[in-house]
């Protein structure tokens, strides 16, 4: 179909029916997120924070006779939110620092909380197709055969993202610390009053009523430095001294660990060294925590095979063809697909670990291709630690303790390797930590450092879903190989993009808690999956490397038992040494008589 705009617009196809709704739809879309962003300007503000922060907006509304007028809600007493409030537990969110009814995990805070960290995504997906749309609409004329389905898949999306999002809102909404009113709103008044400006610039009055925490909070928060008061430090006695030391061969020589972690240790601690803490974490944990690593290499192995078979290709009509030799194009893919494999395989293999914490350092154990390696720290060089968690699904919480060295301290990190992933028992942890560790000063950088991490990723998300978006055109729309071929490299992208955004949403649950009040706020969670659940890599390897992992874990006897298993210990190897003795200098003189004997005869 021609027309004068298919020829203004430089889209041949501008005039169809499709392209023209799509046209619409993407304007329409484009409106819809002006509007959300007014809105998220709003809650990004933590409006709840504001005990009549509902009164206020509704006085405004009535004195300047706003059309939002009728759509004001009465508030509602809820009996049963009355009882909850006076019955807090004393648990805060990290982020508004406003007291919960119920405690909250890893990686949890408060309902509007929540809407805030993920309400970008909806955001973001809204842009993206709107943008997207009405650039190729007026820019590329897409063949009809593409741009019916493309068109379509770019604007649902983001309708149902937003009928989604907005429909999790309307009926999950819940009160917030005992205002009644909040359970009737979803701040669509304060954002229309608001218009992207500061609730204290429009109401310099308000009044922050809410009961806050009265304990330090998890998370990112505004507050100055909390100093981590300084351990205690033990005086040790001989009697603790022999136990721990009895406790560190045991574990070093007997079949608790497998055997390259037992050799690895009695090669790494030095003299004067003892355990005081250990951990061995299950290989579901630290798969669950690592999977976005694995599922990377797992798809550069993929594209590693794609290469190779795209190698294949004969036909010189397909771009890919042109671009480069098949030659090279299948060495090339098998470099990728070997490093990919590799990687992974040593990812895998690496997820067999132990903590440790001595009397010296801290000391990761991990299992390897080659066998076992140790990666420690001087407790005299730290200066960061904070537990960080998060809720994995089918698995709950996972807890890490993270630490620092000033020379060390980096923005974002790819791998953390400074870090007790998925630990357990953090009292028991902590309590050992603290008798040895050196004090340390909490400061704004692990708070900073969060948020940079946060806004970061959010970033790297972003442009992940608009490569989503534009890569149909790339490899389907340019059929660059046949189109099998061009379906596995799409799903190839998308899968490494997802991965990405995977790994992004995670950085936006975290939550962290500095070590003076770990104990108190995230002492009743801990890494407990199913330890007995079988995982597809401990069935794969049940005979071979991973067997242990499902061993029940090794628990240190307490002192009393340590010296007397010590005394029966010494008793029998000094019993063991005599009969060796003796035996030997039977020997010998057997030995000398025969050579005697040798001798008178000669």
């Amino acid at each position: 179909m021609q027309c004068s705009a298919a020829t203004t617009s430089n889209n041949i196809y501008f005039c169809r029916g499709p392209v023209i709704a799509a046209l619409i739809f993407g304007i329409i879309l484009l409106i819809v997120n002006v509007f959300f962003f007014g809105w998220l300007m709003a809650i990004w503000q933590l409006p709840w924070r504001y005990a009549n922060i509902n009164q206020l907006v509704g006085d405004y509304i009535t004195r300047s006779g706003s059309v939002l007028g009728s759509l004001s809600t009465a508030p509602i007493i809820d009996a049963t939110l009355k009882s909850k409030a006076g019955a807090r537990t004393g648990s805060s969110c990290p982020v508004c620092k406003l007291l919960q009814a119920d405690p909250l995990g890893p990686g949890e805070v408060c309902f509007w909380c929540d809407v805030a960290r993920y309400a970008f995504g909806p955001f973001y997906i809204g842009v993206i197709g709107s943008l997207l749309t009405i650039i190729l609409v007026f820019c590329l004329p897409l063949k009809p055969w593409f741009s019916d389905w493309y068109y379509a898949g770019l604007l649902v999306v983001p309708y149902v993202s937003y009928t989604a999002f907005i429909g999790y809102i309307i009926i999950c909404r819940v009160s917030i610390v005992g205002d009644s009113s909040q359970k009737t709103t979803t701040f669509f008044q304060l954002a229309w009053v608001l218009r992207g400006r500061s609730i204290k610039t429009v109401f310099p009055h308000i009044d922050e009523g809410l009961p806050a925490s009265k304990v330090p909070t998890t998370g990112s928060g505004s507050s100055g430095p909390t100093p981590i008061p300084a351990p205690v430090v033990p005086k040790f006695t001989e009697e603790f001294l022999s136990a721990r030391r009895t406790e560190t061969i045991q574990l070093a020589t007997l079949d608790i660990l497998p055997k390259e972690f037992r050799k690895l240790l009695q090669s790494e601690l030095v003299h004067d060294e003892f355990v005081l803490w250990w951990y061995q974490p299950t290989t579901k944990e630290i798969i669950h925590d690592m999977k976005w690593l694995i599922h990377s290499f797992s798809t550069a192995t993929a594209l590693g095979v794609w290469l190779w078979i795209a190698s294949s290709i004969t036909d010189t009509s397909y771009p890919i063809t042109e671009m480069i030799d098949s030659t090279s194009l299948g060495l090339i893919g098998t470099f990728v697909a070997f490093c990919g494999g590799i990687s992974l395989l040593i990812t895998i293999m690496g997820c067999s670990r132990l903590y440790v914490l001595t009397n010296r350092r801290l000391m990761i154990v991990s299992g390897g291709v080659l066998g076992a390696h140790a990666v420690s720290t001087e407790l005299s060089s730290l200066k960061y630690a904070s537990v960080f968690g998060y809720t994995e699904w089918n698995v709950g919480p996972l807890l890490t303790f993270s630490w620092e060295t000033p020379a060390e301290l980096r923005k974002m990190p790819p791998i953390a390797t400074k870090a007790f992933a998925a630990i357990d028992e953090v009292d028991s942890f902590l309590e050992a930590f603290n008798s040895v560790a050196p004090r340390l000063t909490y400061t704004e950088v692990i708070r900073e450092n969060v948020r940079h991490n946060r806004s970061v990723w959010r970033m790297h998300i972003f442009f992940n879903a608009l490569c989503i978006a534009i890569s149909p055109i790339v490899v389907i729309y340019s059929q660059i190989a046949p189109w099998s071929v061009s379906i596995f490299l799409l799903f190839i992208v998308w899968s490494l993009n997802v991965c990405i955004i995977q790994r992004g949403l995670r950085q936006q649950q975290i939550t962290y808690a500095p070590l003076s009040i770990v104990q108190e706020q995230w002492s009743h969670w801990s890494s407990n999956p199913s330890h007995g659940d079988e995982t597809f890599l401990s069935t794969l390897l049940k005979d071979g490397h991973f067997h242990w992992m499902n061993k029940p874990k090794f628990q240190l006897p307490s002192v009393s038992v340590v010296t007397d298993l010590a005394d029966k210990v010494r008793t029998a190897v000094v019993t063991e040494v005599s009969h060796a003795a003796h035996s030997l200098s039977a020997k010998r003189e057997a030995a000398a008589a025969t050579t005697s004997t040798t001798s008178g005869e000669m």
